[in-house]
């Protein structure tokens, strides 16, 4: 594993980065400078330690549940407020290059424990996906989010503290 992650910055060849699907592809060469810019998510890199290539990238930013969204076994440990706190992660992709040596999981677990991290700071209950075909819900399944509702999924802090143990 010769990956690493940093943040989103211009020094990366945004556009030779291709995971196959064209609006994630779109997305990283030519919006996420922007809402990087103007704050409205951070977009992680995963890229080649020796070569600086773009291996992947996954987005991440604060957003909220509703709570009656949530299912009995969730909602009932958390306070009765209308929303609950959470990290969403926006996009992951891989590109095509580098799929199935196992990228993707090294960019959700980063995304998990930097989410876990950063709840102890400004605190959040949830880290949402919203997923962008059904391969990707299964994706998202293997690692214990559940679905929500039409390709979103959720998985507790709690039990993203409990993967650690």
């Amino acid at each position: 594993m010769d990956w690493q992650i940093q943040l989103f910055s211009k020094q990366f060849d945004r556009k030779s980065f291709d995971c196959g699907v064209e609006s994630l592809n779109l997305y990283l060469q030519t919006q996420a400078s922007q809402e990087v810019k103007r704050k409205i998510c951070a977009v992680y890199i995963a890229a080649k330690a020796s070569s600086m290539e773009i291996c992947g990238y996954y987005s991440l930013s604060a957003t909220s549940a509703k709570l009656k969204q949530l299912p009995d076994s969730v909602r009932g440990k958390l306070p009765r407020y209308p929303e609950v706190p959470a990290f969403l992660i926006g996009r992951l992709a891989v590109s095509v290059q580098f799929q199935g040596e196992g990228v993707g999981k090294f960019l959700l677990l980063d995304a998990l424990v930097r989410s876990l991290h950063l709840s102890s700071e400004v605190g959040a209950s949830l880290m949402l996906v919203d997923a962008k075909d059904e391969s990707a819900v299964r994706f998202y399944e293997k690692y214990g989010f559940q679905v929500l509702g039409a390709n979103r999924l959720f998985l507790p802090m709690t039990t993203i503290a409990k993967m650690g143990e």
